[in-house]
């Protein structure tokens, strides 16, 4: 099985992300389209929160923690390194099997907890959907398993594939209920999108290991790997907490505050699966491995990552900041979506912009922490950024409303980006000075050079909020055309800049990939 690069890898990860993220928008359309706003799709989405959490709870910590010691297992003992996988694979499902079963247990009481207000019809539909949808927490959890053994082996590009195959399967067996749509119908999609997810990754493993197959029911690691997990599981526990928070507050505004805050997070938070989530899942075993090589390994790679991500961060400052007006109208402003709500999105969009960095920058810090160990560390540090976000959503809602939320959200995870920051330069011994002047300065002026030149198109020509669609369409696009030229602009005039000579590097790089994209020497087999 022939390995991609690093860079090749982010982008094909990235790309099928981008991909996956666009069939999720048309999965939820066509939700819409074929149900509306009705009873069935509330009780769905009550129902689905439950798997949903249980199973991404477990199988993120579950990845997380198995990583690291699969791969070093792998890399010393090929054969303990199967028979840990074997033993990881069979006791995770042997737990979630008992999970699941606690889960049917306790339905109808779940179902309560997440919609409180349901009336009788709408609790029993939430309840049907659970049966069918419960053993997808099996299935997911053991995905998150088979997702980090693909990862260990830098085949990155299954686990990408998993959101598209996810999203495909469920749009059709949507489409394919369309005659009749009834109560059970989401939940059977929804099922058949996680054995999709499952299949893509099972398959090529199935294909590699049909001649290492070794049964193990135990295995020595297994203890360390439970021990890593818990404090990831309460990690990521502590950061389900935050969202709910808001949109419990976010309903003593006035009627529509959730749905502006709900459009707002959904781009805001877009660039973290798009360029930090990608990143962040490539550089992971790259990590594992820099950290028996020293200190300096660490830091090359993580300086890398950081000037790449402060460049789109840039980006996402211009488009955010600069003219979100664009955007939320060409994406949003249709139908019962109006003016009205593309002002009150605005606000809490731009705020994601002046903060765009600390978004994008946290997932890879967090794996670099994860990679060497320092779980404890990071819980810890998730436990005082849900306190910093919740404190300040109490004191800024009711001055600012859903402003004030995702100001107090966006200043907890500033929070949590410093502190984690600290922590890694503490690790590698790391001076702030130095690290400004590697991994930021050089970015710093070509990244000012973009902002510039979409603020002078902003600036000249100012687009309403009555405009069409086609010319918000048009305008945003000039922006960013124009932003780009300058940054070419800089990259020409600067040719000896460490950013300017990353550029042509990465294009080159690009270029060649293109090329040999779908040649024997650079694909997956």
């Amino acid at each position: 099985m022939k390995v991609l690069s690093a860079r090749t890898s982010t982008l094909v990860v990235g790309g099928l992300t981008l991909i996956s993220s666009g069939l999720g928008l048309f999965r939820e359309a066509s939700i819409a389209s074929t149900f509306g706003a009705s009873a069935v799709t509330d009780a769905f989405y009550v129902a689905l929160l439950i798997p949903e959490m249980v199973a991404g709870l477990i199988s993120q910590s579950l990845t997380n923690a198995f990583v690291p010691h699969f791969r070093r297992e792998i890399q010393t003992d090929r054969k303990s390194g199967v028979r840990l996988a074997w033993a990881t694979l069979i006791c995770s499902t042997i737990a979630l099997l008992f999970v699941t079963l606690v889960v049917l247990m306790l339905r109808i009481r779940l179902t309560k907890l997440f919609g409180p207000g349901f009336p009788a019809s709408e609790t029993r539909y939430a309840v049907q959907m659970l049966d069918v949808m419960s053993p997808c927490i099996v299935v997911s959890g053991v995905s998150g398993v088979l997702w980090g053994i693909h990862n260990s082996l830098g085949n990155f590009i299954y686990p990408a594939l998993t959101g598209v195959s996810f999203n495909v399967a469920f749009i059709i067996a949507l489409f394919s209920m369309n005659h009749n749509p009834g109560v059970h119908s989401l939940a059977f999609a929804f099922t058949l999108g996680v054995a999709a997810r499952f299949i893509v990754q099972l398959v090529p493993l199935i294909k590699v290991g049909s001649d290492t197959v070794v049964l193990r029911l135990w295995h020595k690691v297994v203890p360390r790997i439970a021990v890593d997990m818990l404090p990831i599981f309460v990690s990521t526990s502590v950061s389900t907490i935050s969202p709910i928070v808001d949109r419990v507050l976010a309903s003593s505004l006035p009627p529509g505050s959730i749905t502006d805050l709900t459009y707002a997070s959904k781009l805001g938070v877009l660039p973290i699966g798009l360029l930090g989530v990608p990143i962040a899942t490539v550089m992971y075993t790259k990590f594992v491995d820099q950290g028996d090589r020293g200190v300096a390994s660490i830091k090359l790679v993580l300086t890398r990552c950081i000037r790449l991500q402060l460049l789109c961060a840039f980006v996402l400052f211009s488009a955010y900041v600069v003219d979100p007006l664009d955007i939320i109208a060409v994406l949003f402003q249709h139908g019962g979506f109006g003016q009205l709500d593309v002002r009150e999105t605005m606000g809490p969009l731009i705020v994601y912009g002046v903060f765009s960095f600390a978004y994008i920058s946290s997932p890879v810090l967090t794996q670099l922490l994860y990679s060497r160990r320092k779980n404890k560390f990071e819980a810890a540090t998730s436990f005082l950024t849900m306190a910093v976000n919740i404190l300040g959503s109490v004191a800024l809602v009711h001055n600012l409303g859903i402003v004030g939320l995702t100001l107090a959200n966006s200043i907890a995870q500033v929070f949590y980006f410093s502190v984690i920051l600290t922590k890694i330069r503490k690790e590698l011994n790391w001076y702030f000075i130095d690290f400004v002047k590697s991994a930021v300065w050089p970015v710093l002026i070509p990244g000012l050079f973009f902002v510039g030149g979409s603020a002078f198109v902003h600036y000249i020509w100012t687009s309403s909020v009555s405009s069409t669609i086609t010319l918000h369409l048009y305008h945003g696009l000039v922006e960013m055309s124009v932003g780009f030229s300058f940054l070419g602009g800089f990259v020409i005039a600067f040719p000896k800049n460490v950013f300017s000579q990353g550029v042509r590097r990465f294009l080159a790089g690009t270029r060649k990939m293109a090329q040999g994209m779908f040649s024997s020497e650079a694909n997956v087999d």
